[in-house]
């Protein structure tokens, strides 16, 4: 435990350095469809749950009104 603990400290210190060491080359599942397909799951998820929290926003404020809880 005190060993992972060291190496991501001195992974953050090399961050802060700015001594970071990239991968020279990319995975070979890693293709650019691959990583547009990736991108475009990832917003689909995000959209929906941005959806989802919207949704229930406008319903709390819909049942506020009904009971006239808010005055506009």
């Amino acid at each position: 435990m005190k060993a992972a603990r060291n190496g991501i400290k001195e992974d953050l210190d090399d961050a802060l350095k700015r001594d970071i060491q990239l991968v020279d080359s990319l995975p070979s599942f890693l293709t650019p469809k691959r990583v547009l397909h990736i991108f475009l799951k990832t917003m689909k998820a995000h959209m929906m749950k941005i959806n989802e929290i919207a949704q229930d926003a406008i319903q709390k404020r819909m049942k506020k009104n009904l009971r006239g809880d808010v005055e506009d």
